[in-house]
């Protein structure tokens, strides 16, 4: 009698202090829940806050890394690796085709020895992709024409450190603009 009142008193007090019940399952923190290439993960919202999301995400997730030529977006999505042409190729691709902005890319020479050739996405001002770049000093926007459209740069960072005074249009190409697909895949590309 003793016993079972005993292990009734045990079987209560475990009941109430949670020690039978295994606590929910909680999974890990992802500071990174969305993707385009892991189909674990949820695809990126398509709305505004996706696309600034996804630029936020590409830049904290990306690793530079030189390589030859201009890979495919999908490529640079799933690896968040490459250069300069690589990660521009891969904005434009996925804020124009799959977020509905305007977008294009720029190729720019350096035009000081100690700098590197520069490609870089742009982004139409208006569609608040690049929100956070009101922060930034004048000099690296870009009036596209014939419609005198103001464009701000998706880069590594906010802010980039280049200006027109560092970088210029390859006299070669002048002041073309890119659509994504002119690049993708490109062999010969070749920009740091």
């Amino acid at each position: 009698m003793r016993r079972g009142v005993a292990l009734l008193c045990v079987c209560v007090i475990c009941s109430l202090s949670g020690c039978m019940r295994p606590e929910p399952y909680v999974p890990p923190y992802d500071p990174y829940p969305y993707s385009f290439t892991d189909s674990s993960k949820l695809a990126y919202p398509k709305s505004l806050y996706g696309a600034q999301r996804f630029v936020q995400d590409a830049r904290a997730l990306w690793v530079y890394e030189t390589n030859a030529g201009a890979r495919y977006p999908s490529e640079s999505a799933a690896t968040m690796r490459g250069d300069c042409d690589d990660f521009a190729v891969m904005l434009a691709f996925y804020v124009q085709e799959y977020f509905g902005y305007d977008t294009f890319v720029v190729l720019l020479m350096a035009l000081v020895p100690w700098l590197d050739d520069h490609g870089c996405a742009f982004v139409s001002a208006s569609s608040g992709v690049a929100y956070d770049y009101a922060s930034c000093s004048e000099g690296t926007y870009i009036a596209a024409y014939p419609t005198g459209a103001v464009y701000y740069p998706l880069d590594w960072t906010v802010c980039p450190d280049w200006t027109i005074e560092t970088h210029g249009w390859f006299p070669e190409i002048g002041g073309k603009l890119f659509e994504w697909y002119e690049l993708a895949g490109n062999p010969q590309l070749s920009l740091d």
